[in-house]
């Protein structure tokens, strides 16, 4: 049944309880939750654990958005049980993670449905193993279970309501930022390449300064800059110990800065950014600033590689450090010739259609059972920066 719209005299959604019951809700689920709260009110209530099966997945949301919950690791770290409030089975409408490995939400997801109370699932899709992964079945008999599934990225809403034509589906697509923060904030000259992220293995990021190194940009003037933080750390510190004096003044490792204006400063003087490893969010909070993106092609990406599509990232095949640093000279050039204004229209597109205010509006569609404002996103050819 479509519920009707009702809205009190204050904007503030006026229908019944509403639960977001996850494993976590990292720091830039923040502007998320702020736009969620304003259009619900004292109804929406965020329950969530400090941190995920990896531990460097944390809850950062400030601590009055949401309510803290006791959490658990089973089988030796493969599965994660958190505590249930009463609001989570009482509510109106709950929302839970699409993670087979959450053993909560399973039992979330079960009671409701013989309660006959809405459940809706929120995550990607498939593992980035793929569709064809072992947990991926699992995922589809979780989507079975749920009354509609609220998807992070566009491609895997397409797959959703291919898979199961009868399901609702809606796109909160993964964003960092509010569309008044995505802008430009450019220097006179762009001369660093960027790596932002977890510093941990799967990113691949101890390819990052022995290939800086040996790309020879330094003598040019180039720097890289590393933000972030994670069991890697130390050995990126390691690593720049160990340079020439003349190649460790271009490095730096700025540790972990998540404020929004210290990070679009960054962004302003990057050139180009660096994703070695896997595709993630990495990607969206990139070119939400303007900044095309190198990357290792041979990588279990994750759903966020559908960005691909814009025209602002650019692919190398070898996923070696000499890969690496032969594919940095290489977009040079092109990065170099990227002109502000055709920065501009890449940072329109994705306020457009990855913003905070996208993903809490696909949110709140789903939580009122009311049309999806973006369906898909622009193909492609957002802009046409690379040769692939």
């Amino acid at each position: 049944m479509t519920v009707s719209h009702e809205m009190n005299r204050t904007g503030v959604d006026s229908r019944g309880a509403i639960v977001l019951y996850l494993a976590v809700v990292p720091w830039y689920r923040t502007e998320c939750m702020h736009i969620l709260n304003r259009r619900f009110g004292d109804r929406v209530q965020i329950v969530a654990a400090a941190y995920a099966l990896d531990p460097t997945v944390r809850t950062g949301i400030p601590r009055e958005l949401y309510s803290e919950v006791k959490r658990r690791e089973l089988v030796g770290g493969r599965f994660l049980a958190t505590g249930i409030k009463g609001a989570v089975l009482g509510a109106d409408v709950c929302v839970i993670d699409l993670n087979p490995r959450s053993l909560s939400a399973w039992l979330v997801l079960i009671v409701r449905r013989l309660q006959g109370a809405r459940v809706l699932v929120w995550g990607h899709l498939h593992p980035r193993a793929g569709a064809g992964a072992r947990t991926a079945a699992l995922r589809r008999f979780m989507r079975r279970l749920a009354d509609g599934v609220i998807a992070y990225d566009y491609d895997g809403a397409d797959a959703a309501r291919a898979e199961i034509p009868t399901q609702p589906v809606w796109t909160a697509p993964n964003a960092l930022y509010g569309s008044a923060d995505m802008v430009l904030d450019a220097l006179t000259k762009r001369t660093s390449f960027v790596y932002i992220g977890r510093l941990v293995a799967d990113k691949n990021v101890d390819q990052l300064v022995p290939a800086f190194e040996q790309s020879g940009l330094w003598r040019r003037g180039y720097t890289l800059e590393i933000v972030g933080a994670g069991e890697l750390a130390d050995v990126l510190a390691a690593q720049l110990s160990g340079l020439a004096d003349e190649v460790r003044a271009s490095v730096t490792l700025h540790g972990t800065v998540t404020g929004t204006a210290a990070v679009r400063r960054i962004y302003a003087g990057a050139l180009c950014a660096l994703s070695p490893g896997y595709i993630g969010l990495n990607a969206t909070q990139s070119l939400s600033f303007g900044v095309p993106i190198l990357f290792s092609r041979n990588e279990p990406h994750a759903p966020e590689i559908e960005l691909v599509r814009t025209g602002a990232m650019k692919a190398y095949e070898d996923n070696t450090i000499d890969g690496l640093s032969l594919a940095m000279n290489v977009v040079l050039e092109e990065a170099e010739s990227i002109t502000e204004t055709a920065r501009g229209q890449l940072v329109e597109y994705m306020r457009s259609f990855y913003s905070a205010e996208a993903m809490a509006g696909g949110i709140a569609a789903a939580l009122t059972e009311s049309p999806n404002t973006h369906l898909s996103a622009r193909e492609s050819g957002v802009v046409d920066w690379f040769e692939q």
